[in-house]
């Protein structure tokens, strides 16, 4: 997981410390989508996704499978809603970020 955060460019350094593309996507999702950063909503994922690993029973594995289904549909509505708005704020903060970075470098 952490291999992916720096891969994509969302923290940087030793440590981990967030970039602004990492804050921009943070704002976005806050915006858009506000759940899927709260924390009760990621520990029912983590927990579900524990339940799957511990090999329960089929209907329990079912049940979850089918919770985790309505919930990626919901984040995929959401973001197909609202898919132009999202480009668009993604695109200009990019934009900026690297005229900011091309103003730096002379």
């Amino acid at each position: 997981m952490v291999e992916i955060l720096f891969k994509r460019k969302y923290v940087e350094g030793r440590s981990i410390k967030i970039t602004e593309l990492g804050k921009k996507i943070i704002e976005i999702f806050e915006k858009y989508y506000p759940d899927i950063l709260d924390i009760n909503f990621t520990r029912k994922m983590e927990e579900n996704l524990e339940k799957l690993e511990n090999k329960p029973d089929i209907s329990l594995k079912e049940k979850i499978i089918e919770e985790n289904v309505e919930i990626i549909k919901d984040l995929s509505k959401v973001m197909k809603e609202n898919e132009k708005k999202i480009g668009e704020e993604l695109y200009n903060f990019i934009k900026d970020y690297l005229n900011k970075r091309k103003l730096k470098s002379n």
